[in-house]
């Protein structure tokens, strides 16, 4: 969805119209919100925080951003569920810890938890794509 797709879907949500967005904005016509949601413009920073304060929402909402924190967030709670699994059911002793994953899940889904969780902790967006493109990788390989 673009941001102009996204400023349209909010502004149908709080039951607007074009013209009451663009009084809310302080344009003279609705033609620039027209144009705004046929993606015709590209919006300043300043123009996306006004849209999100008129639209009352975020502007990472508006970018897209929340739905990939959200993605990004779901794919970690699946990739790391063995390491979740294992610890609610275990009480931990760390010299048997290791020991413990590999017989319950096998070397390879505790090694590919673990690259994930290193590279993940690292915390780069560059480092969590690399990390997602590893484990897309080996899970791509299970199959």
């Amino acid at each position: 969805m673009t941001i102009g797709e996204r400023i349209k879907s909010r502004r149908e949500e709080l039951g607007l119209t074009q013209t009451d967005l663009a009084i809310r904005m302080g344009y003279k016509s609705r033609a620039a919100i027209c144009n705004v949601e046929k993606d015709k413009e590209d919006l300043t920073t300043t123009r996306i925080r006004k849209f999100a304060e008129a639209l009352e929402c975020t502007p990472a909402y508006l970018m897209g951003w929340e739905e990939q924190a959200k993605a990004f967030s779901e794919e970690m709670a699946r990739q790391t569920k063995p390491l979740r699994d294992f610890f609610e059911t275990h009480t931990v002793d760390y010299g048997r810890i290791f020991e413990a994953l590999l017989e319950q899940y096998g070397e390879k889904d505790v090694e590919r938890a673990f690259r994930f969780t290193r590279a993940f902790l690292s915390a780069s967006p560059e480092r969590q794509k690399i990390a997602l493109e590893i484990l897309q990788q080996s899970h791509q390989g299970d199959s």
